[in-house]
């Protein structure tokens, strides 16, 4: 440590630290809606694939944007990194 400096907080997200987060990730509940979430997102794709497919879906379509959203979501939720939510709360604590 550099002397006359006081070292920086390890920063936390409503008193949960990133150790806690670890452990979290690796709790089984947590392994099992993480798969749900994956599992959901293989869903929707094969879904939108077959409806493409078929003709019954416009990728640029409002349906199209929609189904995109929800993939794109479900892949954020499930590899959402603690680092996200640091930010997120920052950002809301500042522009409050």
């Amino acid at each position: 440590m550099t002397e006359g400096k006081i070292p920086a907080k390890a920063p936390e997200v409503r008193g949960i630290s990133a150790q806690e987060f670890a452990a979290w990730r690796h709790h089984p509940v947590t392994k099992v809606f993480r798969l749900y979430l994956e599992d959901k997102r293989a869903f929707f794709e094969r879904t939108a694939l077959n409806q493409w497919v078929n003709g019954d879906l416009t990728l640029y379509g409002d349906e199209g944007r929609t189904i995109r959203g929800q993939i794109i979501e479900l892949i954020e939720l499930a590899d959402l990194p603690f680092e996200a939510l640091v930010a997120f709360y920052q950002e809301t604590a500042d522009a409050a």
